[in-house]
């Protein structure tokens, strides 16, 4: 297929963040499957070393937040001159979905910033499940949605597990509110009501699942704080604050592991959460549909 200088700019203009005369004359030179088979194979620019080598030029008690500023700065060299253009932009994508943010908790985790965007970069054209796990122990995620330091319930201490996390893994990253067909419209009951996809008894369910992890490299859960190295690193689980109660997930055909017995290790309940999500039938259309909006069009 022949493809002429405003096809090229029109497919640039969704598969990087803006094109160029010299990438357009190479999208015409390749086709469209080479030049995508060619990004695929470009490893990821990535923002942490650049963090850590501006922070090596920092004085002695000099404020480290303003880091945030050079990684907003690498950044945007990436996006104007890194080869990886379609994984830059998919990056970017994912972190419109799969969101954190500097204003928040995280102000003070720079390190953590740059090491959470460089994952989705190196995830792009991954596995989404391979995604989903490592975006719930990252620990920038962990701090801003409230996982990371969630403990198992205490009844005299008036401890419940925080379900925020548990919310918006299935609200907002993986599944929605509601039950999808396979087109992205939604399923209806009866009545022609949408069919809720969880109900408050799963949150809790995942909630729990979600107990016992902090940063890693601690003798205890109780010991655990935040290092430059460590919040960059995957959580760790500490089962003296998991929960080990049975689980109730989401219930769907072929559902995997909708309810989680007693007494399995974090990692077990891990896996099994995940593995549920990620096998209910709206991942797919869900995703799909916020994929295509930020990179084609916002009116799928």
């Amino acid at each position: 297929v022949t493809i002429g200088k405003a096809d090229a700019y029109r497919f640039l203009n969704q598969a990087t963040f803006g094109a160029t005369a010299a990438d357009a004359q190479n999208v015409i030179a390749l086709g469209y499957e080479a030049w995508i088979d060619q990004q695929l194979q470009r490893p990821a620019s990535l923002e942490l070393p650049h963090v850590q080598q501006v922070f090596a030029t920092y004085p002695p008690g000099a404020d480290f937040t303003q880091l945030h500023e050079d990684r907003v700065d690498i950044w945007l060299r990436h996006a104007l001159h890194a080869p990886d253009q379609l994984r830059q932009r998919v990056a970017f994508a994912l972190s419109q979905i799969m969101v954190i943010s500097q204003q928040s908790a995280l102000v003070g985790y720079p390190w953590g910033c740059a090491s959470y965007y460089d994952m989705l970069a190196q995830n792009a054209f991954g596995s989404f499940r391979d995604l989903m796990e490592n975006v719930t122990l990252h620990p920038a995620m962990g701090v801003y949605l409230s996982m990371l330091g969630n403990q198992k319930p205490d009844v005299a201490r008036n401890i419940r597990p925080d379900e925020n996390y548990a919310r918006e893994l299935m609200q907002l990253f993986t599944i929605g509110l509601v039950e999808l067909n396979p087109d992205g419209s939604v399923r209806t009951d009866g009545a022609g009501q949408p069919i809720p996809t969880y109900d408050q008894e799963i949150v809790q369910g995942f909630a729990h699942v979600y107990t016992g992890w902090t940063y890693s490299g601690a003798p205890s859960f109780a010991t655990a704080f935040p290092t430059i190295a460590n919040q960059t690193r995957p959580m760790q689980a500490y089962p003296e604050q998991h929960a080990t109660g049975t689980k109730r997930l989401l219930s769907y055909p072929g559902a995997i592991a909708s309810v989680i017995p007693a007494g399995q290790t974090p990692e077990q309940d891990l896996d099994n959460a995940l593995d549920n999500i990620f096998n209910h039938p709206n991942v797919g259309p869900f995703i799909a549909k916020r994929l295509i909006q930020h990179l084609v069009t916002s009116n799928p």
